[in-house]
């Protein structure tokens, strides 16, 4: 399976959780950081770092 796919699978994942769990919109960022893996998580770390408080409006 292709990277894109994989992508794709876990978004799909994503989302089916926040419908089920009604979860907010100015929640989800934060919920979605949670479920990351691996470079996942390295590249959301950088991303904080980059910036700062704005990772916020990451959508």
């Amino acid at each position: 399976m292709d990277n894109l796919t994989k992508a794709q699978m876990w978004l799909t994942s994503i989302e089916t959780i926040f419908r089920y769990m009604k979860c907010p919109e100015d929640q989800k960022v934060q919920c979605a950081v949670f479920f990351l893996e691996n470079r996942g998580t390295a590249w959301w770390e950088t991303a904080e770092r980059m910036l700062g408080s704005d990772v916020s409006k990451i959508t």
